[in-house]
């Protein structure tokens, strides 16, 4: 990274949350899930100004997701904004800043070095990004001490955190399909309807939605399914339940689909919470 003159130059480390910042984090040390998952460190912090820092040499990953207000972030030597929907992208090692410029909320996720192959090895600044890993991690925050919540919205947040980690592609065409049908993951989808929703041709979706998410129209659905299942566990509904309120009448078929996207069966991920619930 480049030293050349700017609003905040990193010529040396800079370590302030500021007076005023209100932030919310989890740990793994509290957390034995986000441990296991690589994650050390996930917050939402709601930023002023004195809000600032600057790593010249730190051995953790970093994700940081602008989810309103204004700040701005150090990259190819200079400085540049960071607004609602951007992320920024610090891979470990590597010189990086950011400071709030008023008001500015962010989600952050602070990971393990090892076993995130797929984070890039420079700075990066990518937009119009989605706002589920915000999500994943109030759902962690709102959930202090309940281990099967906290295994549930771990697995929600590793998901969000790959998603956001693919490779930037042009601008999604799609995003307005998967907000539809987010709201409505109970509903029979076909891939006929996927192309009606959309606007386009079954062939042209498809060939949009594996650029975009490295999957099929029906994989994808199926994974939104599987995610907001995961919520649902985590809020103590009974499998049967949860896999009626995302679209599978039988249990049986749930249980297939939940294993082939989690590795798992839903009754073995909730054993493995309880277990954990046990043991802390």
């Amino acid at each position: 990274m480049s030293r050349a003159s700017g609003p905040f130059p990193p010529t040396g480390e800079v370590f302030s949350i500021g007076p005023r910042t209100r932030e919310r984090r989890a740990a793994d040390a509290e957390h034995p899930a986000l441990h296991r998952a690589g994650i050390r460190m996930a917050g939402i912090s709601r930023a002023h100004r004195g809000f600032a820092f600057a790593r010249l040499a730190w051995e953790s990953h970093q994700i940081l997701f602008a989810l309103a207000g204004s700040g701005k972030v150090w990259i190819d030597g200079r400085a540049r904004a960071l607004g609602p929907g951007s992320l920024y992208l610090t891979p470990a090692g590597v010189p990086h800043a950011y400071a709030a410029d008023g008001n500015w909320q962010v989600a952050w996720a602070i990971l393990s070095p090892d076993g995130w192959g797929e984070f890039p090895t420079e700075l990066g600044v990518r937009g119009g990004m989605p706002s589920g890993f915000a999500h994943a991690i109030e759902g962690l925050l709102e959930n202090p001490g309940k281990s099967q919540a906290n295994l549930a919205w771990t697995e929600v947040l590793r998901l969000e955190i790959l998603a956001l980690l693919r490779p930037a592609r042009a601008p999604s065409r799609l995003g307005p399909l998967w907000a539809t049908v987010g709201e409505h993951l109970e509903k029979p989808w076909t891939l006929g309807d996927l192309a009606v929703q959309s606007g386009l041709d079954g062939e042209t979706l498809r060939r949009h939605c594996l650029r975009e998410t490295g999957r099929s129209p029906m994989a994808y659905v199926a994974r939104l399914r599987m995610v907001r299942a995961v919520e649902w566990l985590a809020r103590g509904l009974p499998v049967r339940e949860a896999a009626r309120l995302v679209g599978y009448a039988n249990p049986f078929a749930f249980s297939v689909a939940f294993k082939r996207n989690l590795g798992s069966s839903p009754s073995a991920f909730l054993s493995r919470a309880a277990e954990g619930g046990r043991t802390r």
